[in-house]
């Protein structure tokens, strides 16, 4: 417990605070001696402080900003411009490095940047699947390697942004354009198409909280074995193994992996991590990245067993991190000491 009385402001949107633990958080920080309210963007954030140090996630109403609320925008640049204004108060987590995994291709240019620095130090721990940036048309589409992923660019804070498409045939890239579509009418939308990695159906959750990180394994795309569409939420993905039965019917389908039932599945999966090198992926990253609180999605191949990162994010939900009040205070509170 810190034994001095630190005032923390935050900005989260309710969704944030009611259903990713947030909640829970504030009330154990309060205590445990912080002072931690929500600020208020409507109106001056110097009249609200002073402030030891600020938690946020603010990319979800910048990403309203972005679309035209003129409203919201004025909230974000009382907030940007109280951060200019007081650099000396620490940021979690500053806001140039957070807007850019807003967005799937600056966030992979941000993976390739670190992939970059592990060739020069004679050492490569991941790849990336290739993509490309494209609509959807067959002519558009000819040369690439089929299944792929079809994903928007924007990678967070709206609704669509979750919304993604695994294209099997080059033949049915007509139908996706159709399904992708119906929830903007923008049929030439450019997506970001990058390949399919067949990967048993097991994803495993890297959570980061200042260099540390959880490992939790979750449910996946299953392996490519027909011909259909999958379109899915991935909010929506199923956060544990159940029977393919049990799921929910608007739940992706779940890899059986041949007649094993998924305790079995995850066992043999999990056995094919190596916990050294999640260690040296994730000093990398955070190395390059300069974030406290960030997460990414790591897949390994069915057939070469390579590493691939598939997604990175900040401030994820933590979801399955049993000690997720202790983690993020002590995240503050070491970046409070120093």
């Amino acid at each position: 417990m810190s034994e001095k009385k630190y005032k923390i402001g935050y900005v989260f949107s309710e969704k944030k605070i009611k259903h990713q633990g947030i909640q829970q958080f504030i009330d154990y920080s309060r205590s445990n001696n912080f002072i931690i309210n929500p600020i208020n963007l409507d109106i001056p954030i110097e009249n609200q402080g002073p402030y030891d140090l600020i938690i946020h996630k603010i990319t979800d109403l910048i990403a309203k900003a972005e679309n035209g609320d003129e409203a919201v925008q004025k909230q974000v640049d009382n907030f940007k411009n109280y951060v200019k204004n007081n650099p000396n108060i620490p940021i979690l987590d500053p806001l140039d490095v957070v807007c850019k995994l807003m967005d799937r291709i600056t966030s992979n240019d941000l993976l390739e940047k670190v992939r970059t620095m592990e060739k020069e130090n004679g050492k490569i721990y991941f790849k990336l699947p290739d993509y490309t940036i494209k609509p959807l048309y067959k002519d558009k589409l000819k040369d690439i390697h089929f299944p792929i992923m079809c994903k928007r660019i924007n990678a967070c804070s709206t609704k669509i942004a979750h919304e993604m498409a695994l294209v099997p045939t080059l033949d049915k890239v007509d139908e996706a354009r159709k399904i992708m579509s119906s929830s903007t009418n923008k049929e030439d939308e450019e997506y970001i198409i990058q390949q399919f990695i067949n990967h048993d159906g097991i994803l495993f959750k890297i959570y980061v909280y200042d260099n540390n990180y959880k490992v939790i394994i979750r449910p996946s795309l299953n392996n490519v074995t027909t011909e259909d569409i999958v379109f899915f939420d991935s909010q929506k993905i199923p956060k544990e193994f159940k029977e393919q039965e049990n799921l929910d019917s608007d739940a992706p389908p779940l890899n059986s992996f041949g007649n094993l039932s998924p305790a079995e599945v995850v066992e043999k999966k999990s056995l094919l991590l190596d916990y050294d090198k999640i260690t040296e992926i994730t000093n990398d990253l955070s190395d390059c990245l300069n974030l406290t609180l960030y997460g990414y999605d790591v897949i390994i191949d069915s057939e070469t067993n390579d590493y691939y990162i598939v997604d990175v994010n900040y401030f994820p939900a933590f979801a399955g991190v049993k000690d997720f009040n202790e983690v993020l205070y002590n995240a503050i509170l070491k970046k409070l000491n120093n």
